[in-house]
């Protein structure tokens, strides 16, 4: 474990950091997260795109917790706090429950009812609850793409019932179902051609056309929220005018702790100034990996100082990591001072998150790096 550690190249401060929580705070999750762990006994898989192990394929909708009952529903909160009543208060015609918000608030019924003219959704005497895991069953007995109709339903449904409690209440069944309807054949049209995309894109907003790269950026930019934008954007896109965009990726192994890295500098053309690949000596996760790689690539690659520099990295964690300005506690802080120094020599630079599809090159260097065993330094 000691001989693992990063050691910073230059002098730094010592960090006091709490291990088990993979930002080194220490919190009441953590350590319980800890004491069930060591009690079960059981690990999780883990990915450079997602460190802490958990797919994050269906988390922008999945993030409501309908499965587990723990939305911040009426029928939840006065059990929590004192003089709350249970009754919906959109309806006042029963609790509210998670599955009367999603399923029976007349809004959400409404919705699903408008959404039946495009998509094939279960009838109604299937769609009842049926104990407390009527989500799970639900979702387990129909089709994937029935199954993605109805997460974008319960997501749009949610929006609704908060939009009447908290907002003006103002939003409206045509343009969700329209908005969702976009939403869907985007998400199924991903891996298809752009104009395929145009045309789903163009479903969320009527009186938006695109019929170019241009169009489609600003479509989606006033349309649709940051995650689908990430979607929609998964090919590469070049960096502004006169900047550079440094692509790194890592691949680990979790069996035999070997990491390789790739990187990829691209001018605003899309032409390649330089790549690399190698092996990253003494690497413990996944995360680790991935900072490792940004450091070794940006010391590797980016070697002309005055450069205005765009990093891109399919790692979230990393890039908050980077971009956020409170003390670092995790096990990589060295690295990441070690970058921030290493970024001081550029004019400008930029740090954002792309999707996997977004950094496809980066990503099929460093599998080929680890497959092959091999390093390619310029």
């Amino acid at each position: 474990m000691i001989t693992q550690l990063k050691l910073p190249v230059n002098q730094h401060d010592d960090v006091l950091a709490w291990f088990p929580d993979k930002l080194g705070m220490f919190t009441v999750k953590s350590t319980y997260r800890l004491a069930l762990d060591l009690s079960m006994g059981e690990g999780n898989g883990s990915s450079s795109s997602s460190p802490d192990g958990n797919r994050k394929i269906w988390d922008v909708i999945w993030r409501c917790n309908l499965a587990t009952n723990s939305l911040a529903v009426q029928a939840n909160r006065c059990k929590r706090i004192k003089n709350t009543k249970p009754t919906c208060e959109i309806c006042g015609m029963s609790n509210e429950t998670g599955y009367h918000a999603m399923m029976a608030c007349p809004k959400a019924r409404d919705l699903r009812q408008h959404m039946r003219q495009d998509w094939k959704i279960p009838p109604e005497n299937l769609l009842k609850q049926n104990g407390e895991d009527w989500v799970l069953v639900l979702l387990d007995s129909v089709s994937p793409s029935t199954r993605q109709h109805l997460l974008f339903l319960w997501w749009r449904a949610w929006h609704h019932r908060n939009d009447v409690l908290f907002n003006k209440g103002s939003a409206s069944i045509e343009e969700s179902a329209r908005l969702i309807c976009g939403y869907a054949r985007a998400h199924e049209n991903l891996r298809g051609d752009d104009a395929a995309i145009y045309n789903s894109l163009n479903l969320c907003n009527s009186s938006t056309v695109a019929q170019s790269v241009a169009d489609l950026d600003l479509l989606t930019q006033s349309v649709c929220s940051p995650a689908v934008q990430s979607a929609v954007w998964g090919i590469w896109r070049p960096p502004a005018p006169n900047w550079q965009k440094l692509n790194v990726d890592a691949s680990f192994s979790e069996h035999s702790k070997e990491a390789w890295w790739s990187g990829v500098l691209r001018t605003c053309n899309g032409e390649i100034v330089v790549s690399a690949w190698g092996q990253i000596v003494n690497c413990s996760s996944p995360n680790e990996a991935e900072t490792a790689a940004w450091l070794l690539g940006i010391e590797t690659l980016c070697m002309q100082p005055g450069v205005n520099l765009h990093l891109e990295s399919d790692c979230q964690q990393l890039v908050n990591n980077l971009n956020s300005n409170s003390v670092d506690r995790s096990s990589s802080c060295f690295l990441l001072q070690e970058i921030r120094r290493a970024l001081v020599s550029c004019n400008d630079f930029l740090i954002s998150w792309v999707c996997r599809e977004g950094n496809s090159l980066g990503h099929v260097i460093a599998q080929y790096a680890r497959l092959s065993k091999m390093t390619d330094l310029p």
